[in-house]
C-alpha cells in the first residue's frame, strides 16, 4: 500500500475507488464503506484508496479539548493492509483546508486522484463550515453513500463508541469494532512496586489512546505475534501512590520476559472491577489473586 500526503498533490494515473472520512475506530459502520469499496474495485477493476486526515477535524476546530482517538493513524495502516488498500492518502489537517470552500477542496484534493468512484457515509461532510456533503460529491463523481448501521437500534459512531470506554463496556465496545478494543504503545519503566508481591506489571505509553473507565480489565498482550492472557489496570494506584497521571500496568500471565521498551499491544475483553485503595499491599495481593482466577475463568468460558 502506498501512503501518500496530500501537500502537494500527485497525479494518480491507475484508476481509483475512494473512501472518504476520518475514520476514527474503523467500527462495523467504517467497515460497510470500506467492503463497498473492495466490491466497487473488484467489480470495476479499481485500485483500492482511502483519504483520511492526519488529525482529528474536531480537535483542530476546537470541539474537543485534547485530541483523544480510538485508533491511532498506524493502527489504521495496518487495518487497511488486511484488507489490501493500495493508497492511503492524508490530507495534514490545517487552517488552510479548514477554510478551503467545497468546491476547492475537491479541486484541490480529489480532482487529481483519477477518482472512478467515491464512497462517503451518509453523515460526511467537509470543506470550510462543513458545507460539502455527499450531495456535493454527486456533482463530481460517482458516489456511494453508506447509511447509518445500528446495533441494538442504536447508530454505530465513534462517539457511542468513546461514551462506551467511559463506561468500562468493553465488551459492547467489541461488538461494535467487531474485534476487542486495543492500545498499542512502548513498556516503560514505572515504579515496580507490583513486582514485590508477585505481580511484575508494565507500564504502557499509551499516548492519545482513549482509556477505558479506571478499574481492572480482562486482557490479551500480543508481544511478538504471540497473545498471552493478561489483566490491565487502569488508574491512578491509589494503594501505592495515587497519583495525578493515570497508568496503563498489564500483568501477563506465565511471562518472564525482559521486555522494557518493547511495544505491546493489549486487547481489552472485560471488565472485572473498580480501581480502589486497598489497606495494604497484603490485601492488594489477595485481591490480585482472586482477579486472576475470575479472568482465568472467563478465557475458559469463552473459549467453550
Amino acid at each position: 500500500m502506498k501512503i501518500i500526503y496530500l501537500q502537494d498533490i500527485p497525479k494518480i494515473n491507475e484508476r481509483i475507488c475512494l473512501a472518504l472520512g476520518f475514520f476514527d475506530g474503523m467500527h462495523i459502520g467504517h467497515q460497510c464503506l470500506i467492503d463497498e469499496v473492495v466490491n466497487l474495485s473488484k467489480n470495476h477493476h479499481l485500485k483500492k484508496a482511502l483519504l483520511t486526515f492526519d488529525h482529528k477535524p474536531s480537535y483542530i476546530l476546537g470541539y474537543e479539548k485534547d485530541e483523544k482517538y480510538i485508533q491511532s493513524l498506524e493502527d489504521k495502516i495496518n487495518f487497511l493492509h488486511s484488507y489490501h488498500f493500495d493508497y492511503l492518502f492524508i490530507v495534514p489537517f490545517t487552517s488552510k483546508v479548514v477554510n478551503l470552500n467545497k468546491d476547492d477542496f475537491i479541486k484541490h484534493y480529489l480532482a487529481p486522484l483519477n477518482i472512478q468512484y467515491i464512497v462517503c457515509g451518509f453523515d460526511f461532510t467537509f470543506g470550510c463550515k462543513g458545507l460539502g456533503n455527499s450531495d456535493t460529491l454527486k456533482q463530481y463523481f460517482n458516489t456511494t453513500v453508506v447509511e447509518s448501521v445500528n446495533y441494538n437500534r442504536e447508530k454505530v459512531s465513534s462517539s457511542r463508541i468513546k461514551s462506551l470506554l467511559n463506561l468500562g463496556n468493553v465488551s459492547l465496545v467489541e461488538k461494535l469494532l467487531a474485534r476487542p478494543y486495543s492500545i498499542t504503545g512502548k513498556v516503560t519503566v514505572g515504579k515496580q512496586i507490583g513486582r514485590t508481591i508477585g505481580f511484575p506489571t508494565a507500564n504502557i505509553d499509551y499516548k492519545n489512546y482513549i482509556l477505558p473507565k479506571d478499574g481492572v480489565y480482562a486482557t490479551k498482550v500480543l508481544y511478538k505475534n504471540k497473545l498471552y492472557d493478561s489483566m490491565t489496570n487502569i488508574g491512578n494506584n491509589p494503594t501505592v501512590s495515587d497519583s495525578s497521571i493515570k497508568s496503563l500496568e498489564v500483568y501477563i500471565f506465565d511471562f518472564n520476559l525482559d521486555i522494557y521498551s518493547e511495544q505491546l499491544t493489549v486487547y481489552f475483553y472485560d471488565y472485572i472491577r473498580e480501581d480502589i485503595k486497598f489497606k495494604s499491599l497484603n490485601d492488594l495481593k489477595i485481591q490480585l489473586n482472586h482477579d486472576v482466577l475470575q479472568i482465568n475463568a472467563y478465557f475458559k468460558s469463552r473459549n467453550n
